[in-house]
């Protein structure tokens, strides 16, 4: 079960948390992001041993990761955790792939992300120079605050930007260092 997204010529982009089992699908949707998107959205850069640790670490840390599939095929993801201090709430990650940006796809994935954690507040840590990033927060609403190279985003009313819950139920998968990029 799932929600349904429009995404350009590509048609619409289904959007929904993924079962443990699924996780090798967020391994190769990770994979398949360039070196500079990885580094951008874990903070450092990421060979695919990296990325197998990071994805077998989600089992025990209370993670929620939403998909959005695009023809069958995971092209964009949001990490959502427990935040850690000094933030509370939940702290939020984004990927998606290259040649599907722009079009609105980390936005559908914000929103999810936030109907999630409502009436919670929602947190995002992304380089500061991550333009369409920031540029996604601030249409969501969110606060953003930046110091030296990072930014910090805060959704506090999450419902705001998100509307209804996101159907059925959210399975938790853990989480690590969160960082975004779209």
């Amino acid at each position: 079960m799932g929600e349904t997204c429009g995404h350009g010529d590509r048609g619409d982009a289904v959007l929904r948390p993924l079962a443990a089992g699924e996780l090798p699908l967020y391994l190769d949707h990770l994979a398949r992001l360039d070196s500079a998107s990885r580094r951008l959205r874990f903070g450092c850069a990421m060979d695919m041993a990296a990325l197998q640790h990071h994805c077998l670490g989600l089992a025990g840390i209370k993670a929620t990761v939403i998909g959005a599939f695009l023809s069958d095929t995971l092209r964009g993801a949001a990490e959502l955790a427990p935040a850690r201090a000094p933030f509370k709430g939940f702290e939020a990650a984004f990927s998606v792939e290259s040649e599907y940006r722009r079009d609105g796809l980390c936005f559908a994935l914000l929103t999810s992300a936030a109907r999630l954690v409502s009436p919670g507040v929602l947190t995002l840590v992304c380089d500061a120079e991550n333009a369409p990033m920031l540029g996604c927060a601030e249409k969501a609403g969110a606060i953003i605050a930046i110091d030296d190279d990072t930014a910090i985003c805060s959704l506090r009313d999450a419902a705001s930007a998100a509307g209804a819950p996101l159907p059925g139920s959210v399975p938790h998968l853990g989480s690590a260092l969160l960082r975004g990029y779209v």
